[in-house]
């Protein structure tokens, strides 16, 4: 790793005033990168420049480029090899989020922070396993050399600064969503981005996807669904899974003797909730609880809002113990409020309520909340002042520790 490091550019950059939100997170990605020798230095301020659309020390910290950000031209020539060397490197900079304990009652309830992780986001555990397959099984066998993603956000994020690192081309069809600055980020990151149709959440982008599929596969795309690979028994890689695994192990090398036996999901998040059973399945000595949380207006409001919560689903699918719950007796609006008043993501803030509600009128559990979206990318102004928000100032990232 280089030992020039870019924190004081970037503390710079963000203690001027109001931030543009999509330079910020734009800034956080990359200056992560930098930090864990992903990037070099020249490729990082090089990085700069285009988040501004130009010099970056002459224009106005709040002004941004529209052009796709690029790293080195010598990427796209990387060996199979290198490829893998970065992934393996990527994967080994992972975890390492802190935890937060609280009493309720007789309860333990264990909150794990994957939304101060490696990219902020709990979507980089699936890729790693994901893009060695695609190396080795479409790439390097010549079946494909172009990845095809369908996302409603944090999942194509993550795919798009892979594949910048590993010089392969992507396009990703996104759910069509109220934040403006999802879909901006993917058009800086990913080589292309379809849109789905508005007010239809995941339905208008799979829509697009069954119209499109096949030209892309005839360009040399491989489709992904981020969670399919297909020489695995198992048919998802489930990031959730390795959460609650990860998360277990933390507690044990800090000789805390608890076993979690209780986590909860958004209702509709297939992805969440069996992730989340296999998980505690795997680490419970004993019977285990899953909450499938859900809001009692979902209809009210479009998937993209709460990803997951207008799309309830059956447990048939889960195999699921003698005890898995549902929780519906949250409003949008009781969410909304407390996930403002308390800095929380949306689905956060309503997976940690209904799981505060269901523990007091339980006992003896030991509970996991993760806490996998921040609150501020809920802003619809667009602008945030980090004079306000002490907790995304740069000197509270958590740079892991190879």
């Amino acid at each position: 790793m280089e030992k020039r490091t870019p924190e004081l550019k970037l503390h710079q950059r963000l203690s001027e005033g109001p931030v543009e939100r999509e330079n910020y997170e734009l800034l956080t990605i990359f200056h992560q990168l930098v930090h864990i020798g992903l990037i070099s230095i020249d490729e990082y301020d090089a990085v700069i420049s285009q988040i501004y659309g130009g010099d970056a020390e002459a224009l106005n910290h709040n002004q941004r480029g529209s052009e796709r950000i690029a790293l080195g031209e010598w990427r796209k020539d990387l060996s199979l090899a290198d490829r893998i060397e970065i992934i393996n490197h990527f994967e080994a900079c992972l975890g390492n989020v802190p935890q937060d304990y609280d009493h309720v009652g007789s309860n333990i309830l264990v909150t794990q922070f994957e939304s101060e992780g490696l990219l902020g986001s709990h979507a980089t555990y699936m890729y790693p396993d994901l893009m060695r397959y695609f190396l080795q099984h479409q790439l390097d066998r010549g079946k494909a050399d172009k990845i095809l993603e369908i996302t409603s956000g944090s999942h194509g994020i993550i795919l798009a600064v892979l594949c910048l690192l590993l010089g392969i081309e992507c396009h990703v069809i996104a759910v069509h969503t109220p934040y403006e600055v999802r879909t901006n980020l993917l058009k800086r990151l990913a080589g292309g981005v379809t849109v789905g149709t508005e007010g239809q959440g995941i339905d208008g982008a799979n829509a697009v996807l069954k119209e499109s599929l096949d030209d892309f596969r005839s360009r040399g795309y491989w489709f992904t669904n981020h969670s399919h690979i297909p020489q695995k028994k198992v048919d998802t890689v489930t990031p959730f899974a390795q959460i609650v695994y990860r998360a277990q192990q933390t507690l044990l090398e800090e000789d805390v003797e608890w076993r979690f036996n209780f986590a909860a999901g958004v209702e509709g998040n297939l992805e969440s909730l069996t992730g989340l059973g296999r998980g505690l399945a795997q680490v419970s000595e004993g019977e285990w609880d899953l909450l499938a949380v859900n809001l009692k207006d979902y209809e009210h409001y479009p998937h993209a809002v709460i990803p997951g919560v207008a799309r309830p689903k059956s447990f048939e699918w889960l195999h699921q113990p003698p005890h898995t719950m549902r929780h519906d007796s949250l409003g949008f609006n009781e969410v909304y409020r407390a996930a403002c008043a308390e800095h929380r993501g949306l689905s956060s803030q309503l997976v940690r309520m209904a799981t505060l509600e269901t523990l007091a009128k339980t006992q003896d559990k030991i509970a996991l909340v993760l806490e996998y979206d921040k609150w501020w990318k809920y802003d619809f102004e667009g602008v945030l002042d980090y004079s306000r928000f002490s907790t995304v100032r740069p000197e509270d990232f958590e740079i892991p520790e190879l």
